[in-house]
């Protein structure tokens, strides 16, 4: 199974047919996100390791010079490695007490 990795965070353990919004949602991480469709580009980050592919969908809310630096859309992204590494976005990433739930 692909795992996938936050700075100052425990790795989480992803399904293979999972986004990776979806796994960082089910681990508790608020993470931004708008259309979930990558048109919008709110929830891009940076890929630090590893391989996302994006199925028959297209990352629209990123340019090709995005894409060329690294910058992927979580909310279609799904993983082609078995190690993946986002850098931490330009917000604070927040935990949600999935005690509390």
């Amino acid at each position: 199974m692909p795992w996938l990795q936050l700075p100052d965070h425990p790795a989480i353990e992803m399904q293979p047919d999972e986004t990776l919004l979806q796994a960082l949602h089910r681990a508790g991480i608020i993470w931004r996100e708008a259309c979930l469709n990558g048109v919008c580009g709110v929830c891009a980050c940076q890929l630090k390791s590893g391989s996302v592919h994006y199925a028959t969908r297209k990352p629209h809310g990123l340019t090709s010079q995005e894409q060329q630096q690294g910058q992927i859309l979580p909310c279609i992204a799904l993983p082609a490695s078995e190690q993946l590494l986002l850098g931490k976005p330009s917000y604070p990433v927040q935990h949600r007490d999935l005690n509390g739930l």
